[in-house]
C-alpha cells in the first residue's frame, strides 16, 4: 500500500488502529582494541555504549560499518581524510 502511494523504505508499527512510523536509532557506541574485547569490559563500559546524546537515525545499513571503521581508525591514527 505505502510502495504505491511513492512511499519507501518505512517501518509501519499498527495495532489496534493506531499506526506509528519506526525509526531506527544507534548511539555513537565505543571503540574497544582487540585485547579489551571482553564481555566484562563490554559490561563495564555499558552506560557509554548506551548514552543517547549522539545517537543517530540510521537510513542505511552501510553507516553502522561506516561509523565502526571510523572509530577504529581514529583509534589506531589512520586519518581517511586525505586523498592521494
Amino acid at each position: 500500500m505505502l510502495k504505491a502511494l511513492g512511499i519507501e523504505r518505512i517501518i509501519l508499527a499498527t495495532g489496534a488502529g493506531g499506526y506509528a512510523r519506526t525509526i531506527v536509532y544507534e548511539t555513537a557506541g565505543i571503540y574497544l582494541s582487540p585485547e579489551e574485547q571482553t564481555p566484562e569490559n563490554v559490561l563495564a563500559n555499558m552506560d557509554q555504549i548506551s548514552n543517547p546524546d549522539k545517537q543517530t537515525e540510521l537510513t542505511a545499513g552501510w553507516m553502522q560499518t561506516d561509523k565502526f571503521v571510523a572509530k577504529a581508525a581514529a583509534a589506531l591514527g589512520v586519518d581517511f581524510s586525505k586523498k592521494d
